[in-house]
Formats: C-alpha cells, sequence, structure tokens
C-alpha cells in the first residue's frame, strides 16, 4: 500500500518556559516538557494511523518516529514529532498440514 506518515508540532506557553528553565537551572526532570513530547508523539502516531486508515490499510509495520526540539528566546520551545510507516493490508492464509511440508493457502 505504501508509505504514510503522521507529524505533529506542540509548545508551550511563555510561563511554562520561564518555569521549565527555572527547574533546568537547579536539574532534574521538566515534566511540563516530558508531558508536550508525550503529547506530540501521541498526535504524530495519531495522525500517522487516520492517514493509514483513508489509503484502506489494515496495519502498519516498520514504524518510526523521529523527536525533535528548538530552542530560542523569543518563541520558546518547540517539539515536533513525525511518526512514518509502511501501510499494508492483510490477508488471510489457511496452513494445509496433511502433507509431509505444510503449504500456505489464501482464502477469502
Amino acid at each position: 500500500m505504501g508509505l504514510v506518515s503522521g507529524s505533529s508540532v506542540h509548545a508551550r506557553s511563555f510561563l511554562h518556559d520561564l518555569y521549565s528553565r527555572v527547574v533546568g537551572f537547579f536539574g532534574g526532570e521538566v515534566p511540563t516538557y516530558s508531558l508536550l513530547m508525550e503529547r506530540a508523539t501521541m498526535e504524530s502516531t495519531a495522525n500517522l494511523m487516520d492517514m493509514a486508515k483513508k489509503k484502506g490499510a489494515d496495519a502498519v509495520i516498520n514504524v518510526r518516529i523521529d523527536n525533535s526540539a528548538t530552542s530560542d528566546p523569543t518563541s520558546g520551545v518547540f517539539f515536533y514529532s513525525h511518526a512514518y510507516g509502511t501501510a499494508v493490508k492483510l490477508e488471510k492464509y489457511q496452513i494445509d498440514t496433511t502433507e509431509q511440508f505444510p503449504k500456505f493457502k489464501q482464502t477469502t
């Protein structure tokens, strides 16, 4: 069926960025950014699945997710998530076990 993908870009408000910089200064996990990255990843994956459904796919295989972030003092922090994979249509097969070397037979 072919390549399918989904992407998402998320940002936080200035106040979240300010809080995160204070936490980052002292060290430790920045929960607002962890949540932001999780949401961006979930949304890009959902977009990937929507695209696959529109193509009539039953499944997506070999899924990859790329995440990145940018930051500057003026516009704040942005998280980018891009998910991509191969959409496939599944077919039903039955194994013929009556022979010495089983064979797969396609069923409808």
